[in-house]
């Protein structure tokens, strides 16, 4: 079974991939980000977390490559597995869109933060919030310009290969999660190229959030 994780000291990120009977594949990336979408009545909560290369492909865009992905219908089992894969993939930034109906979803999250003591996870808001179907052109863009490396296993690939046009006119957020996640990331890297921050995570907001032990409630 192959297993990845990822190192990062400042600027400096590299990817390990190790499998058995197999040469180990190591890269270097030139950051680590994730995206976040929240369950509800129709669809199950989702992220994914993707390396960007730091090597040129022939049509001159910095690979992704999917290093994990997860589902979960309960908000508890999403904030728990993203604080372990956080830190074995080294991602402190997860894109999620800044609905209001969503609003006290992202305040239990970074209660659950503050309860946990976690300081290096923020959430980005994305580019283009709400219009799906130019993320989704922008993910075909991508795999033909052979710039998206998939798991063959995942989620997140067999959504797009369903992913038909008309699909995207009902409620396509809810059928296509996986691909709801990956559009964030890749219209987040159409907008502006990503910058390793300096420091993993290290943000005056998450700083703030650690210096109290929030009350756990029912929610860690």
């Amino acid at each position: 079974m192959k297993d990845i994780f990822a190192h990062r000291e400042g600027n400096f990120i590299k990817v390990m991939m190790t499998e058995p009977n197999k040469a180990d594949v190591i890269f270097f990336a030139k950051d680590i980000r994730g995206a976040l979408v929240w369950p509800t009545i129709e669809s199950p909560g989702y992220y994914c977390i993707v390396a960007q290369r730091t090597q040129l492909n022939q049509r001159a865009k910095l690979p992704l490559v999917l290093l994990t992905e997860f589902q979960a219908t309960m908000p508890k089992q999403l904030f728990h597995q993203i604080k372990k894969d956080a830190k074995k993939y080294a991602c402190g930034q997860f894109y999620n869109q800044v609905k209001k109906e969503n609003a006290d979803l992202r305040e239990l999250f970074y209660e659950f933060c503050r309860y946990q003591r976690i300081i290096n996870i923020e959430l980005l808001n994305p580019p283009l919030v709400g219009k799906l179907h130019i993320g989704a052109a922008l993910i075909i863009e991508w795999i033909t310009d052979k710039a998206l490396d998939l798991t063959q296993a995942s989620i997140l690939l067999n959504q797009v290969r369903m992913m038909e046009v008309p699909d995207l006119q009902h409620k396509p957020e809810e059928a296509f999660f996986a691909i709801n996640a990956l559009q964030m990331l890749i219209v987040s890297l159409e907008k502006e190229p990503w910058i390793a921050p300096p420091n993993f995570g290290m943000d005056q907001g998450a700083a703030a959030r650690s210096r109290e032990k929030a009350d756990p409630g029912g929610w860690t």
